[in-house]
Order: structure tokens, then C-alpha cells, then sequence
């Protein structure tokens, strides 16, 4: 007769197992998605997910013999890593997505974006665009939205105006809140950014 005295105790094990992989994989999925990251940066995921779980678990005994907390349930001890991954991966997402975070980076001489395009990086409050066709017009406009994750997004300007190649106005909404224009960026030759002071 077989034994599976080493299924039962595999069983037993599963919530040790388990923890050393779900907090990590909930921070990382959470943490990619807020980011707009695609499947790629997933692979491995098991890998990673056992490494941050460690660190995370490594954070928490630290802090909790600290605090002279004990939390003898691992089944509670899971829980509490898998809400701490949870606050942890949008916290690190909101702070590396900021405009400061790039900042900081700049200052560091560290000439690198941390958003996947460059439109993440000039999308803002107070950004007019000058978007230049191939027969040399152009739409001139405040930037109101702009697709996200793509690397030749659609855009939306409002308070518009579609002047020819010696600055004639052929279209004039400038005045005009209520009417935005939807713009394909990979149909244009050029596109001006101006960025305005609050």
C-alpha cells in the first residue's frame, strides 16, 4: 500500500507555502497594473513573488518583535502581509509615478523617466500642443486628455484652432470650452509642447 503521509503533510505546510508567495504576487500584479505595465514584466512571476514575500515577511517579524507583537496564526500573519503588499504596491506605484519622483531623479543627473513613454512625462495640467500636418497646418489647443500606455496616442484638445502653414486661422474654437477635437498623434509630422505656469 502507498503512503501519502507526504500529501497530509504538504497540507499542513500550504499556508507556510502560500505565504511565501501570495503577498509577493498580490504587490506585484497590483503594483503592474497601477504602473500599465504589460504581461512581459511578469515573467518569472513566481520567482519574484517569493522574493518580495520574503522581504515583506523579514519587515514584519523585524517590526513586530519591536512592537512586542506576537501573532502565532500564520493564517493572520498572511493576512496581514497580504494587506501590507497591498498598501505597499500603491503607495510605491503613486510615489514613482509623481512628478517629483522624477525630479528627484533629474537632480541625481539620472537621465531616465520612470514611465514606460515620454507622453506620461508631458501630459499635464497647462499644456498647449501645436500639432503639425504633412501639407504644413496645424492644430493648436489646450491638451484636455491623452491616451495612456501608447507610444503614438490619441489626444484630445479643447479651446482649439486649425491654422494653414503662415498662421491664417481656418478653424477657430479657442473661445469655445464645450467643443474638444480628438487627434491620432501618428498622422502628424510634428508636435509642439508648451508647457504654462500655474
Amino acid at each position: 500500500m502507498i503512503s501519502i503521509n507526504w500529501i497530509t503533510e504538504i497540507i499542513n505546510q500550504l499556508p507556510q507555502i502560500l505565504s511565501y508567495i501570495v503577498p509577493g504576487y498580490i504587490f506585484l500584479t497590483i503594483y503592474q497594473w497601477t504602473r500599465f505595465r504589460d504581461g512581459d514584466s511578469l515573467k518569472n512571476i513566481v520567482l519574484k513573488s517569493i522574493v518580495v514575500s520574503y522581504v515583506i515577511k523579514i519587515v514584519l517579524n523585524i517590526l513586530f518583535k519591536e512592537l512586542h507583537i506576537a501573532i502565532n496564526d500564520e493564517i493572520i500573519f498572511v493576512g496581514i502581509c497580504i494587506i501590507i503588499a497591498t498598501i505597499s504596491s500603491i503607495l510605491l506605484s503613486i510615489i514613482i509615478s509623481s512628478r517629483r519622483y522624477n525630479k528627484i531623479l533629474r537632480i541625481l543627473n539620472i537621465s531616465r523617466t520612470t514611465n514606460k513613454n515620454i507622453w506620461d512625462d508631458v501630459y499635464q495640467n497647462g499644456t498647449a500642443l501645436k500639432i503639425y500636418q504633412s501639407d504644413g497646418t496645424f492644430y493648436a489647443g489646450h491638451l484636455r486628455f491623452c491616451e495612456e500606455n501608447q507610444r503614438e496616442p490619441l489626444v484630445v484638445l479643447s479651446r482649439y484652432g486649425l491654422f494653414d502653414e503662415n498662421n491664417n486661422i481656418l478653424m477657430d474654437k479657442t473661445e469655445d470650452s464645450s467643443e474638444e477635437i480628438m487627434l491620432n498623434t501618428k498622422d502628424f509630422k510634428k508636435i509642439e509642447i508648451k508647457h504654462f505656469k500655474k
